[in-house]
């Protein structure tokens, strides 16, 4: 194991090549993009704030999630406020930066970060939502659809599928198989949730946009094969990353490379399961454990 200062170490200087990187993107905005950002800026400092102000209402985890939620639903709008990534970038380094200080400063943590680090389990996914983000936006090459699919699938599909593993492993619920994956476990539930999840708000956002219903059903059951594939195989909070990217990249592809690539996500999933569930049962571990997510 590396030692603390290791840790240390690496982290400033992983904090500072994203401030070299957010130097960079702000100074390749234009001046015209810089009320946008900071509008955007300001709604998500008020989502924390005001959040703070309801974590003992909401529990840890209700305050957490709903922070997640709201945060998604906020920055789904970006390609109507943004017709290129260097500002996107710019915001998703700069709320990197601010999220970090509050994981890192005392006096931040003791007043906001409760909505952020007062849950038991350990997480990363506070620090790789921006970059989440960040690579929809800029993957999708202007497809409004497919990034709006791909926050879609972040913001509600992802917690959907840890707010039923978390319920079914909490009520002991018989027959679910779950499986290990780095940084945390998974079960069949909370895949199945994220898939319906991701699907639902990919087919209405389809429709809204103008695409036929056959045409909305298809993408529907593409992005959802995609979310919950990248969520079963993801742990610790990387999934804010992984499954808002592996969306984005099937949803912005041509439908014959999709389909491939879809099809190729959910083997890669289905042999991680495998592969957790093997290592699950030869550890002797109990499969039912208190938290699953």
């Amino acid at each position: 194991m590396p030692s603390d200062p290791l840790r240390r170490s690496a982290a400033l200087l992983l904090l500072a090549a994203l401030l070299c990187t957010t130097v960079v993107a702000v100074a390749s905005s234009s001046p015209h993009d810089a009320l946008p950002m900071a509008a955007v800026l300001a709604t998500l400092g008020g989502l924390l704030g005001a959040l703070a102000r309801l974590r003992p209402r909401l529990g840890a985890e209700g305050a957490r999630k709903a922070l997640h939620v709201s945060m998604g639903v906020a920055l789904a709008g970006l390609p109507w406020l943004f017709d290129r990534a260097a500002p996107v970038l710019a915001l998703a380094g700069v709320a990197t930066l601010l999220l970090a200080a509050v994981r890192l400063v005392p006096l931040l943590r003791r007043n906001v970060g409760g909505v952020l680090h007062d849950v038991t389990r350990v997480s990363w996914g506070d620090l790789v939502y921006p970059a989440g983000v960040a690579l929809a936006f800029s993957l999708s090459g202007g497809d409004r659809l497919a990034y709006v699919a791909a926050l879609g699938a972040l913001a509600l599909a992802d917690p959907a599928a840890a707010a039923v593993g978390m319920n079914r492993a909490g009520h002991r619920q018989p027959g679910g198989r779950r499986w290990r994956v780095p940084g945390g476990r998974r079960s069949v539930a909370g895949t199945l949730a994220c898939a319906v999840v991701a699907g639902t708000v990919a087919a209405l956002a389809a429709l809204f946009l103008g695409h036929s219903l056959p045409d909305a059903l298809a993408f529907a059951l593409l992005v959802a094969v995609a979310a919950a594939s990248a969520e079963a195989g993801t742990g610790g909070g990387l999934d804010n990353l992984t499954v808002p990217v592996a969306v984005v990249l099937v949803a912005a592809a041509s439908p014959a490379l999709a389909w491939t690539g879809a099809a190729l996500l959910g083997l890669a999933a289905l042999g991680a399961a495998l592969l957790g569930e093997t290592s699950h049962v030869r550890s002797g571990v109990p499969r039912v454990r208190p938290a699953l997510r």
